[in-house]
């Protein structure tokens, strides 16, 4: 079985988390941050970040199309007031993050389909997409084990 993880990330340098939050009427999801946070990890672990990134997370439920997670987020978030920001200011990045998990036994080669619904949500608008694929070998292990 196919589940999604879908949010809308809004980076900025010249917002705090709590300014973006004000302007777009929405609550951060976990994974957001303020500019100056010092980073967790990586190899400049504990240096301040230089943006702020406001993540906003998809109520619908993982194993829903992505057309349920995109209606979700646009529900919540007026496009037409990201299409107003991202036109007043280069510097807003504004993306659509898809992690894909899968198990390796039922879809060893992996296909994600973006509908055309939700390409059409984000069409001329400025807002692009990052996809990441999470394989899980658990189910052939479950089975294996049998």
């Amino acid at each position: 079985m196919v589940s999604y993880l879908v949010s809308l990330d809004i980076k900025t340098s010249s917002l705090s988390l709590g300014e973006l939050s004000s302007r777009l009427g929405i609550e951060p999801s976990t994974g957001s941050f303020d500019k100056g946070t010092p980073r967790r990890w990586g190899r400049k672990k504990g240096t301040p970040v230089e943006h702020t990134l406001l993540r906003f997370e998809s109520a619908a439920p993982e194993p829903a199309p992505l057309t349920e997670h995109f209606q979700s987020i646009f529900s919540s978030v007026s496009i037409d007031l990201l299409r107003m920001f991202t036109k007043a200011t280069d510097d807003w990045e504004i993306w659509f993050t898809i992690g894909m998990m899968f198990s390796v036994a039922e879809m060893p080669y992996p296909e994600l389909k973006i509908p055309p619904e939700c390409v059409q949500m984000l069409n001329g608008n400025g807002i692009g997409i990052d996809i990441t694929l999470y394989p899980s070998s658990e189910a052939a292990s479950a089975s294996d084990a049998r």
